[in-house]
């Protein structure tokens, strides 16, 4: 019995220095292993430390580094970049301040067709608020284009920056820098173009306004002055010119408080224009009349006579002449 206790003793110390031996083997791997984590962390510190070293020394490439970037390189624009996007934006402005000319060209011209007492002055106006017009929608289509590339590319350089890791002093300087310098002007930008398109609606409308004042002016006039400018000086002998002021005396006498306000009054006025009363008025203008009259009431023909004159026949009709034409002997006076 004695000698079967023992055994049982003997295994059992066994199994307990086993376990002893176990427990402290594990202890000492478990020391090892967080050793070698603690190693790890340490050398991503190490690690991160060089690369903000790196990155605080300004190993920086620019846009115009071709180079392949590695994971430790930031690129931010150049400063020949931001000289770029500086001029451009004062690009911009040097031709708002041309489109803001052309605008108030435009107003100005549409209220002179507004207040044109005749057809030719109507139409003349017209005519250079119609160039004005052009010339602002083709400078505002540019101005719009230049905008928009503006816009992406200060978005661009902006996203560029903010790439900058933010625990870096360098990425405050940068951001805080480029803000200063180009939100402003980022902010007009933006403004700038809900007011272009603002102004083109108004303008449009504009436009479309002061071309139906001067097409409906020219619908009042064509036909009858067609017929009394051909009836006045629809022969060969007469020249394009002679034609165009047959009409101006015409508009002359509306614009003149001494006679009628419309065209109708003025020609059939009583012993005025002949060609009313011997039936001449009521012959077919010729093409080449039509094509005279409608050079000159589309505004297109500056004759260059006075408002004061008013007087055209063969004979004189007033103490002073303007212009006296010898192949078909009319004359133009005034008093």
């Amino acid at each position: 019995m004695r000698t079967t206790y023992r055994k049982r003793l003997l295994h059992f110390l066994h199994f307990l220095c086993f376990v002893i031996v176990f427990i402290f083997v594990t202890l000492y791997l478990i020391r090892v292993l967080n050793a070698d984590e603690v190693d790890d962390i340490r050398s991503n510190i190490v690690i991160q430390i060089q690369n903000e070293t790196t990155l605080n020394n300004k190993q920086i490439s620019t846009l115009s580094n071709e180079e392949e970037l590695n994971s430790n390189v930031v690129i931010i624009p150049s400063e020949e970049d931001l000289l770029k996007l500086k001029n451009d934006y004062n690009g911009i402005s040097t031709r708002l301040s041309e489109i803001e000319k052309l605008k108030i060209e435009i107003i100005e011209a549409y209220d002179d067709v507004c207040n044109a007492p005749v057809c030719s002055i109507a139409n003349m106006h017209f005519n250079s608020l119609s160039e004005s017009y052009d010339e602002y929608l083709q400078k505002v289509s540019k101005i719009k284009e230049e905008l928009s590339l503006y816009k992406d590319t200060y978005n661009t350089y902006l996203g560029m920056i903010s790439k900058i890791p933010k625990y870096l002093c360098l990425y405050q300087e940068q951001y805080d820098s480029f803000v200063d310098s180009y939100k402003t002007d980022y902010e007009n930008v933006l403004e700038l173009q809900q007011k272009f398109n603002k102004d083109h609606e108004k303008l449009a409308l504009v436009f479309i306004d002061a071309q139906k004042i001067a097409d409906d002016f020219f619908e009042e006039y064509y036909d009858l002055m067609c017929h009394i400018v051909n009836a006045e000086a629809g022969l060969l002998i007469c020249t394009s010119m002679e034609r165009c002021y047959v009409a101006n005396v015409i508009e002359n006498r509306i614009k003149s408080e001494d006679f009628p306000d419309t065209l109708y009054e003025v020609v059939y006025q009583f012993g005025q224009y002949a060609p009313t009363t011997n039936g001449l008025i009521d012959n077919e203008p010729s093409e080449m009349v039509k094509h005279d009259v409608e050079e000159y009431l589309r505004g297109r023909i500056d004759t260059q006579m006075p408002d004061y004159v008013v007087f055209q026949a063969r004979s004189p009709k007033a103490p002073n002449i303007w212009k006296y034409i010898e192949a078909s002997g009319h004359y133009f006076c005034y008093n």
